[in-house]
C-alpha cells in the first residue's frame, strides 16, 4: 500500500488558549478515510506530525497537542531561548518578542 498524500486542504481555523491554529485535511492514495493535522498559523509548524487525528479535532483535542509542543527557539540577536509562539521570523531566523523585537524590526514585517 502506498502512503502518498493525494490532496491537502485547510478546512478550519481556531484560536485555542490564545494560539491561532489551522486544520489541514489529508487524503491518502490507496487508503480509506482521512487524516487531520493541526498547524500553528504563525509558524506553519505541524503539531500532529507523529500522529494525525482520524476525525476533525475538537478544541480539547487541539489543546492536548498544543501544550506539549510549547517549543523554544533561539533569538538571533541575543541568543536567548524564547517561546516560539511569540517569536517573530526575520531573515530566516527568530527574534524574541520580549528581548529584541522593536519598532525598527516591526516595520520590516
Amino acid at each position: 500500500m502506498s502512503d502518498a498524500v493525494t490532496s491537502e486542504r485547510v478546512v478550519g481555523k481556531h484560536n485555542v488558549d490564545g494560539r491561532d491554529v489551522y486544520i489541514m485535511r489529508l487524503t491518502w492514495r490507496d487508503s480509506f478515510g482521512l487524516s487531520f493535522d493541526v498547524y500553528d498559523a504563525k509558524t506553519d509548524e505541524c503539531f500532529t506530525e507523529e500522529s494525525s487525528f482520524d476525525e476533525y479535532p475538537t478544541d480539547e483535542q487541539i489543546r492536548s497537542v498544543l501544550h506539549p509542543c510549547d517549543l523554544r527557539v533561539e533569538c538571533k540577536f541575543c541568543r536567548n531561548s524564547v517561546p516560539a509562539q511569540t517569536a517573530h521570523r526575520h531573515d530566516g531566523n527568530w527574534v524574541g518578542d520580549e528581548c529584541c523585537w522593536d519598532d525598527r524590526l516591526r516595520m520590516t514585517e
